[in-house]
């Protein structure tokens, strides 16, 4: 791929800040869901048809301090964001946007793991100081894209999943790994 931006305006992985939030753009799991053989056209669409979310990156330009698109799954590529910005995170298990397709899915374990280590959706996640939240969900939402609240960026360089409970949900697999 080859592209051009002008500078300073590129989103990176650096940058996030303890104390700022974690937003997705989207809904996350539908392509996870589809790889593992869920039978429902909707979610089939996600995986082999995504989209970029080139005009919602465009959009948070000047208000995201971090951003990478969700590829790996959204607890790796938050851990990604997290080692490039020297934060943690802490994610809400209850706040991941869900489509109406994946909601169906009976088994809420299975879709809450789809969710938090599935990748190829290619949403994104970035990093946003919590008084420029409403500006980025209204530029998100004028480029047809939802930006969802998902969890705040902490000082404690581990990125855990809770359930609404307040306890830990532990995943087997926290995304794709590369090497």
């Amino acid at each position: 791929a080859v592209g051009s931006v002008e500078a300073g305006g590129a989103l990176r992985r650096c940058g996030a800040r303890a104390g700022d939030l974690l937003c997705v753009t989207g809904t996350l799991g539908d392509a996870a869901a589809a790889l593992a053989g869920a039978d429902d056209p909707a979610l089939r669409e996600r995986l082999h048809r995504p989209t970029a979310r080139l005009a919602a990156g465009r959009a948070l330009r000047g208000l995201a301090r971090a951003a990478i698109d969700v590829s790996d799954g959204l607890l790796a590529d938050a851990g990604h964001l997290c080692a490039s910005s020297s934060v943690g995170a802490v994610i809400r298990a209850d706040l991941l946007p869900c489509s109406d397709a994946l909601a169906a899915y009976p088994d809420d374990d299975t879709r809450l793991a789809w969710q938090a280590t599935g990748g190829d959706d290619y949403e994104l996640a970035v990093a946003l100081a919590p008084e420029v939240v409403e500006t980025a969900v209204t530029r998100c939402r004028g480029v047809a894209t939802s930006l969802t609240v998902v969890g705040r960026f902490t000082t404690a360089k581990t990125v855990r999943l809770l359930r609404a409970d307040g306890t830990e949900a532990f995943m087997e697999s926290g995304g794709y790994r590369h090497f």
